[in-house]
């Protein structure tokens, strides 16, 4: 199967979760992740759009410094700024981005919260085919977080040399460190 049919396949079985079981679901991520995120000063994260996990009110709550990516669809690069809640607007792919007026520099002591459509127990993920996370990944060393539901946690997925593994992936059930499951 290539990543485009499983994508096509994982999207729909992550649509299809039932809104009981996806909002019991989220509230476990958004309690655990909120523990985690006590851990830092500055966090990359990012907004969530469709049938991800809604971590929003964790983010919004936290007293950490969020920052979220504008992407430029032109070289799918992407750059964090931080977030003002108030003053998001629709960016690419008609998802809230900050302005472009506060650009974080990345520094190592930063946790980046990772999307994915499903990850692996190698800590890679299937994102949305564009490869915006992969390219900011290979560029800088950060602490990373894959955030999923554990029925979009595979075995093993399809990868290349361009993908870059994520180091922890929480679930609703727990948080699985790659170093301890690969």
């Amino acid at each position: 199967m290539t990543k485009i049919e499983l994508r096509r396949e994982l999207l729909a079985k992550r649509n299809a979760i039932p809104p009981e079981a996806k909002h019991a679901w989220d509230k476990a991520i958004r309690d655990s992740l909120t523990g985690i995120l006590r851990e830092y000063e500055f966090v990359l994260a990012f907004y969530p759009i469709g049938s991800e996990p809604d971590i929003l009110p964790v983010l919004k709550e936290s007293s950490a410094i969020i920052a979220l990516p504008k992407c430029d669809p032109a070289t799918c690069e992407m750059r964090f700024y931080r977030a003002d809640w108030e003053t998001l607007t629709p960016g690419a792919h008609n998802i809230p981005e900050p302005n472009a007026n506060s650009q974080f520099s990345i520094l190592n002591s930063q946790l980046c919260l990772v999307p994915g459509v499903a990850y692996d127990l190698q800590g890679y993920r299937l994102g949305y085919g564009k490869g915006y996370y992969d390219r900011f990944l290979a560029r800088n060393t950060i602490d990373t977080l894959g955030i999923c539901y554990e029925a979009l946690l595979l075995e093993r997925l399809p990868r290349d040399a361009r993908d870059e593994p994520v180091r922890r992936i929480l679930t609703e059930r727990t948080i699985k460190h790659v170093e301890d499951i690969a």
